[in-house]
């Protein structure tokens, strides 16, 4: 956990990079906030964290909706129960996580791809 908390801050310090082709010929590298860096990361490590558990995938989408709407309600009571900013971070990670899940879970309904 140490050595992945310090590759953590040497990228955030370095500054997030990303490579973005926006539908045109070239691509362009853009440097990502400093919070997007952040909040992307800890999504990440909650990704990883998670590894062992079955695909959101094998879930369905009621399920997922029911998840989602459990992590905002989680999100909306850790700020107003005063939690830590590092406890409202995650929480509002869970949400971010979640809503990705539900939108890949609908792109495979709609047989679109993400890109």
């Amino acid at each position: 956990m140490m050595e992945q908390l310090a590759i953590t801050r040497a990228v955030i310090n370095a500054g997030c990079k990303m490579t973005h082709d926006r539908g045109r010929a070239s691509v362009q590298t853009i440097r990502l906030r400093d919070l997007l860096c952040k909040f992307a990361m800890t999504m990440e490590s909650k990704l990883q964290d998670n590894d062992s558990k079955p695909h959101w995938r094998d879930e369905g989408l009621k399920t997922l909706i029911a998840h989602f709407k459990e992590e905002v309600i989680e999100f909306l009571e850790a700020i107003d129960n005063g939690r830590p900013t590092p406890t409202i971070m995650g929480e509002a990670c869970d949400v971010a996580l979640t809503a990705m899940m539900v939108v890949d879970i609908v792109s495979v309904i709609n047989r679109d791809t993400l890109k």
